[in-house]
């Protein structure tokens, strides 16, 4: 064809009047056909005029450029990449091959250096759509690259960058709705993810979503709950009722909460409980730090609750999200003995499920206990996780902590106990989350019933039920 033609002309001249008049010729056939080409998909026959055409003319600005886009529609990325290092060399200012340069080197995996080249030129370009658009893409990425690696006031940092040049940018927004969200502003990340357009598919759990980040962007909590029990070999039912309060700042946390009962006299409490009533009062405090959270816990009980108690725990959050906890608990019991024991957990949440696993030991009235317990979640509702279903289940020589802290059975320390939940919690509106949960714990319970033809027997185990309603409100 004539294209080949030329390229034998060119190739076999003499002189370099000769050869600058045939990459003349052939350039001004080259360029149409090439577009053409393109026009058609035929991009292996573009970038081969495109290749033939920069080896006469390596200057030639719009065979770089078909070149740069044949290659890539092509998927030849080496070819790509060394186009665009020649565009650069001969046009250094040219902001088609300056931004191409940014975005290969943001795909390797360079985002920072890529957005320091363009921001370079960002002051000289105000206005230009094409470097702006490239900024504020390779921004947004950056950014979610680094909230992944959990450098959120980094950033942070990136998104203000970028937002001052594209103060409109939806996808900006939206990436600083997520990064302040993984800062716990949530306030702030319900206004700015609301920028963000979704499909008709994702519409219903994105408006759950942002639900969930307007209930967590309330400052006040109100809990109420009921527990009741009833032992497996009797008719007799007990209740525990909770309310609690706190108050949430940006990195503290203050709570007061009050469990109260009432009841029949109890044998295995007699003397404790001569009114049949008993209340408790715990005060809280937790302390958000970079990679640490800090609980404290103290309170007072009469009656059927332990008479003092206190707690104190760290959490340490790993850099792959674990969150590692250890603390210490005191308890004063009714009959006055005192209960120290230590605890060792760890959790991580996924984005639609959640697990932990914790050990307990202490000491109490010269015996050594220990109990241990694991928990999994599921969340049915992307990205909400206020709506779970879960279980939970342990064992050890004493019972589940807050059996212990609602109803004490001295025997069933140095022996054998078990307990399993399930329960789960719904969000119904921003302000209003209701939540049930059943639990059926094996206690050890050494003593003598009567039964119905006068005969004593020994019973070894009481089996105890539980099932808990409540509900919170947040405002």
């Amino acid at each position: 064809d004539g294209l080949g033609e030329l390229e034998d002309e060119w190739a076999s001249a003499g002189s370099d009047a000769d050869r600058e008049y045939y990459s003349n010729v052939y350039a001004e056939m080259a360029l149409p056909y090439i577009k053409e080409r393109i026009a058609e998909e035929d991009y292996n026959n573009a970038r081969k005029v495109s290749g033939t055409l920069l080896r006469m003319q390596p200057k030639n600005y719009p065979a770089l450029l078909y070149a740069v886009n044949s290659s890539a529609a092509a998927g030849d990325t080496a070819a790509v990449r060394r186009y665009v290092e020649e565009g650069r060399r001969y046009y250094p200012d040219d902001l088609v091959f300056l931004t191409r340069d940014a975005g290969m080197m943001s795909g390797r995996g360079d985002k920072e250096h890529a957005l320091s080249l363009l921001q370079g030129v960002m002051p000289d370009y105000p206005g230009n759509t094409t470097l702006t658009h490239s900024f504020s893409g390779i921004s947004s990425e950056y950014a979610l690259q680094l909230m992944n690696e959990k450098k959120n006031d980094k950033a942070l940092a990136v998104l203000d960058t970028a937002l001052r040049y594209d103060p409109t940018n939806r996808d900006l927004l939206y990436t600083k709705g997520i990064a302040y969200e993984a800062v716990h502003q949530y306030d702030s990340a319900f206004v700015l993810q609301k920028n963000y357009q979704p499909s008709i598919m994702e519409a219903p759990d994105f408006r759950r979503h942002l639900n969930y980040l307007k209930s967590r962007s309330f400052k006040n909590m109100v809990a109420a709950g009921a527990h009741r029990y009833r032992f497996g070999d009797s008719s007799s039912i007990f209740m525990v009722a909770n309310l609690e309060y706190a108050r949430h700042e940006k990195n503290n946390t203050f709570g007061a909460k009050v469990n109260y009962t009432a009841r029949d006299l109890d044998p295995w409490l007699e003397g404790h409980n001569p009114n049949g009533r008993g209340i408790q009062g715990i005060l809280s405090w937790t302390h958000e730090m970079k990679d640490f959270t800090l609980d404290l816990e103290g309170g007072m009980g009469w009656h059927y609750f332990p008479k003092y108690y206190g707690a104190a725990y760290l959490t340490y959050t790993t850099p792959h999200q674990w969150g590692i906890t250890f603390g210490g608990y005191y308890r004063r019991l009714l009959d006055d003995s005192d209960m120290f024991s230590l605890r060792l957990g760890a959790s991580r949440s996924f984005e639609r499920f959640y697990m932990s696993a914790r050990a307990d030991g202490g000491y109490m009235s010269d015996i050594l206990f220990f109990n241990a317990a694991g928990t999994f979640r599921v969340y049915p509702f992307d990205g909400e996780s206020r709506s779970y279903i879960g279980i939970s289940a342990g064992g050890g020589t004493a019972p589940e902590m807050d059996v212990v802290n609602y109803y004490y059975m001295p025997d069933a320390f140095d022996h054998w106990n078990t307990f399993v939940s399930i329960g789960g919690s719904i969000m119904v509106t921003p302000q209003i989350v209701i939540g049930v949960d059943a639990s059926w714990n094996t206690l050890y319970a050494d003593n003598q019933v009567l039964t119905s033809d006068y005969v004593t027997t020994a019973v070894k185990y009481k089996n105890l039920f539980d099932i808990n309603l409540n509900v919170t409100f947040y405002f």
